[in-house]
């Protein structure tokens, strides 16, 4: 019983420093651009080359072996290859930022009973930047404190995950932007990391909360032609959902870059 409370006990500690961090969004409540367009994206992507892209669950990938994998790479925290400030006036296709990364010891994010925020959403954003790049995207990834003002870039994307007092409180992953004009692209976002959790897109989208996120600190320091937005991929606090983001990150890394290709490739409105 005292160690169920010690633990118990951590994990509200760390919920607490999260939610009061002012690096981390607080996404709670839906907002009527995004759920009012959600029949013309699942119209749209549906039939177009998205959808083709996008890996879902298999078999092997929730075998014992290959979630033992994932998590002991996950924890390992190992840095991200080219993560440096970015160059003012220079134009990348994607700016990538992991949540609290490069941030002193103790600024983890939330933090599950396996993994930290910090070393999960850097593993899955080292993913997605290593496919982007290998498909030939001009891919910068910025830490949490240390960048450039005055950024250029096609698609940014924050990535974090969710700590919350009340385990297994929220409904699942969450999407941010601040401008309405981000909402089709952030469908993308969406929709991809739905398959790769293995949902259908009009079942994720029940499970998700999506507002206009404009004072989130960073769009004020990048300029994003196409897209500017925050995932929350998920919460850490809730032990199953914690399982689930753990065997699913390479697939959400790899979905993430396929939706993002699919943004920068939109034609411009």
């Amino acid at each position: 019983m005292r160690t169920y409370c010690v633990v118990l006990l951590m994990l509200l500690t760390v919920a607490v420093a999260e939610e009061n961090d002012p690096e981390h969004p607080n996404i709670s409540s839906s907002s009527g651009a995004f759920t009012g367009s959600q029949a013309a994206a699942i119209s749209r992507m549906g039939g177009d080359a998205l959808e083709t892209k996008l890996q879902g669950p298999s078999f092997g990938s929730n075998s014992s072996d290959n979630f033992a994998r994932l998590r002991d790479a996950i924890k390992k925290e190992n840095p991200i290859p080219g993560v440096n400030e970015g160059k003012p006036g220079e134009q990348y296709d994607v700016i990538l930022q992991p949540g609290h990364y490069g941030r002193p010891p103790g600024l983890l994010g939330a933090s599950g009973q396996i993994v930290t925020e910090r070393a999960l959403v850097a593993y899955i954003t080292g993913v997605a930047a290593e496919n982007l790049r290998t498909s030939g995207y001009k891919v910068l990834v910025v830490s949490a404190d240390k960048f450039s003002k005055g950024l250029n870039t096609k698609v940014f994307l924050a990535v974090h995950a969710d700590g919350k007092l009340v385990p297994c409180s929220t409904k699942g992953p969450s999407l941010g932007y601040p401008s309405s004009s981000d909402v089709f692209a952030m469908h993308a976002i969406g929709w991809a990391v739905s398959k790769a959790l293995g949902y259908s897109y009009a079942d994720y989208h029940h499970d998700n909360f999506t507002a206009n996120l404009a004072h989130y600190y960073m769009f004020s320091q990048v300029h994003a032609d196409r897209v500017s937005g925050v995932l929350e991929i998920g919460e850490l606090t809730c032990g199953p959902k914690e399982e689930q983001l753990i065997k699913s990150s390479d697939l959400i890394g790899t979905n993430i870059a396929e939706g993002i290709k699919y943004i920068v490739k939109m034609p411009t409105q």
